[in-house]
């Protein structure tokens, strides 16, 4: 290696790169816009997190109503049922027009 003399050779220099001002900075900028960036996505993670649970709790609530409602409306086609079984299961009556 023409860079390598004698002395860097006995330090362990030989090819060993020193990054220059101008790279340690860019890198510094990139490790900077990195770490901004990261920060930006979890807090963007977090926030997106808050809004599905808002989503999903709505639609809990919403669903929890609709049973209520489906349970309220199975009730009464019971009662109906059940009455219309018992109305069936009475004596038919003629009605007092029809005789004679």
């Amino acid at each position: 290696n023409p860079d390598c003399d004698e002395g860097d050779a006995k330090l362990g220099l030989c090819g060993v790169e020193v990054p220059s001002p101008a790279d340690e900075e860019m890198q510094s900028a990139e490790a900077k816009a990195d770490k901004e960036l990261t920060a930006r996505e979890k807090a963007d993670d977090a926030e997106r997190a808050e809004i599905m649970r808002e989503i999903n709790s709505k639609r809990l609530a919403k669903a929890q109503q609709l049973m209520k409602k489906l349970s309220e409306t199975d009730e009464r086609i019971n009662e109906l049922v059940h009455h219309t079984l018992k109305v069936a299961a009475m004596a038919p009556h003629t009605p007092s027009g029809d005789e004679g």
